[in-house]
């Protein structure tokens, strides 16, 4: 019998009931599935009878035969259904270093396969954990069932799929406990929209203004729902926020700079209130740097919105598993799919699952805010006002950057030559060009712009307000940086050069300026601008922005 120390320790027989019971077991393979059925064994002093049945409940989809059924139909309302699962951590030098090649090879070490699984349970005990979901009984749950579920719709095989997702979300919720709240994903999303009655009231709407059949309408939907739901999972996760690492890492240091005051204030948004957050735009990895900053700081996987022209292989297969929702591009004329986005980006409000997005819609060619674009916000709010969302926050963020490698594309574009189409080789050589220093990321945080209730979808005008007041926000945290300042005073100062200390003079006064002003400035302005000028012109003058000429009397730095 293999069993660990913790395993022993940790009883899963219920307390306090003296009806029957029915142990669920979230098992993958016979492995997993004998080693749970030894433990509920190994605590039955009272060689009490119970019920037990397993299934994998860690798939997206579940599969729920007839055994099943009858077993739930033939058991009486008092049983007490309690979930099991045996859950694996990485080790300890996995978890520093992130997914290794060998886990392409082996699989994900947090769900091993039977030979693996029963190595790691020999060698490495302390790495498996057997979890007990909380339990409840059957009748409770058939209560909830049909509040949920329409009458017509309350079927012997809806009420099992409805027990085991259960069962799956209380094994969810101890699991992260022990890895951690940035594994929380939503769980069989399509089942789940499917016998709401939003959803069907969805189709049976869109199957009148296009006029086809209800069953066409559906199965349509289908397609749109397979297109568009993320399939997150602990493995991708992982390796999305090392692959986030790996390209920031080429140019960045590796910390962004974020206040941990306002990700402490953010952690309590997003985890009460319906959030979506909206982040500036200036550069091709400005996508990465709020996945990193959340994934680094515990936070629930935030779902990004992209165009289906960054679904490339690769690339969109990656972020399709770590949250990524491709969108079509253009859809005004197809109702359906307008519905399906609608139902799904309710679904994920509802569920506490925040949503990113870059609501410039493109990136700023002058560093500055370019004009919101209402299209995401616009779909995002009449969700909201169709599932009757409330107290939706809307946190704008602030991404700057010391130096940008994206500046050289905007050069080119404005001499003519045209913008590249997105690709796996553009992507690998857009990657490729950034292994050069370029400073320091800065994320900062505005305050929410909170909204009671979504606006009427065709109030336009309190669309257009809300985009304007994320965008105000969004401003007043972007920090002027130091490299900006040297530019500004380097190019007032032209033709002529400055010296090193004139430089200093003009920079000091020019923070006293904005500090006056309570003008945000970067955290290495606030602090010794001599101890940090040297780093920061050496970055310039490496990228040729600016001029070092040291064959005078005087060191002089100027910008051609």
């Amino acid at each position: 019998m293999l069993l660990t120390e913790q395993a022993r320790q940790a009883n899963p027989w219920p307390t306090h009931h003296e009806g029957s019971i029915l142990f669920l077991l979230d098992a993958r393979n016979r492995f997993e599935r004998r080693v749970l059925s030894d433990w509920v064994d190994s605590h039955n002093t009272q060689q009490q009878t119970y019920l037990m049945y397993a299934l994998p409940l860690l798939d997206q989809q579940l599969k729920i035969d007839s055994a099943l059924i009858k077993l739930i139909e033939s058991a009486p309302n008092s049983t007490l259904i309690v979930p099991l699962r045996l859950a694996w951590s990485p080790s300890s030098k996995a978890i520093e270093s992130g997914p290794r090649l060998a886990d392409l090879l082996l699989g994900d070490p947090r769900r091993p396969k039977s030979w693996r699984g029963k190595r790691l349970l020999i060698n490495k005990p302390e790495r498996a954990a057997f979890l007990v979901g909380s339990p409840d009984t059957l009748h409770n749950l058939k209560s909830r069932f049909a509040k949920i579920i329409e009458e017509e719709d309350q079927t012997a095989t809806a009420l099992a799929e409805f027990i085991a997702s259960q069962a799956a979300l209380v094994l969810d919720i101890a699991e992260r406990k022990l890895q951690g709240g940035r594994y929380k994903v939503p769980r069989f999303v399509a089942s789940n929209l499917r016998n709401r009655r939003r959803y069907k009231q969805a189709l049976i709407s869109a199957a009148e203004e296009t006029g086809q059949s209800l069953a066409l309408t559906a199965r349509e939907a289908d397609s749109y729902l397979k297109e568009m739901i993320s399939k997150p999972n602990t493995f991708w996760l992982d390796f999305y926020a090392k692959f986030n690492q790996y390209c920031l890492g080429l140019a960045y240091e590796d910390d962004v700079v974020v206040n941990s005051d306002s990700m402490e204030k953010l952690r309590a948004q997003v985890r009460d209130y319906p959030s979506i957050l909206l982040w500036t735009h200036k550069t091709y990895l400005d996508g990465m740097v709020v996945p990193k900053v959340l994934y680094e700081h515990d936070f629930p996987m935030p779902h990004m919105f992209g165009g289906a022209n960054l679904s490339f292989a690769g690339l969109g297969f990656l972020l399709r598993r770590a949250g990524g929702i491709f969108i079509r591009r253009s859809f005004q004329d197809n109702p359906t799919y307008k519905a399906i986005l609608r139902q799904y980006i309710g679904y994920l409000m509802e569920k506490r699952f925040p949503m990113n997005w870059s609501f410039e819609g493109t990136r700023s060619r002058l560093g500055k805010l370019m004009p919101p674009k209402y299209g995401l916000l616009k779909y995002v709010l009449e969700a909201a006002h169709s599932t009757d969302a409330r107290d939706i926050h809307i946190v704008p963020i602030s991404i700057s950057y010391d130096l940008i490698r994206d500046v050289e594309e905007y050069a080119t574009e404005q001499a003519g030559r045209s913008k590249k189409a997105e690709s796996l080789m553009w992507f690998i050589g857009y990657v490729k060009s950034l292994a050069r220093p370029m400073g320091r990321v800065y994320m900062n945080i505005g305050n929410p712009v909170i909204l009671p209730t979504a606006p009427d979808p065709d109030d336009k005008l309190a669309l257009a307000k809300i985009a304007f007041e994320v965008a105000v926000e969004a401003n007043k945290v972007t920090p002027i940086t130091f490299p900006a300042l040297i530019s500004m005073c380097l190019l007032g100062s032209a033709p002529r050069a400055l010296t090193e200390q004139e430089v200093v003079t003009e920079l000091q006064e020019l923070v006293i300026w904005a500090q006056q002003r309570k003008i945000l400035l970067s955290d290495d302005l606030q602090k010794d601008i001599n101890a940090n000028l040297d780093g920061v012109l050496g970055l310039m003058i490496a990228e040729r922005i600016i001029t070092r000429y040291d064959a005078g009397p005087e060191t002089v730095y100027g910008i051609e």
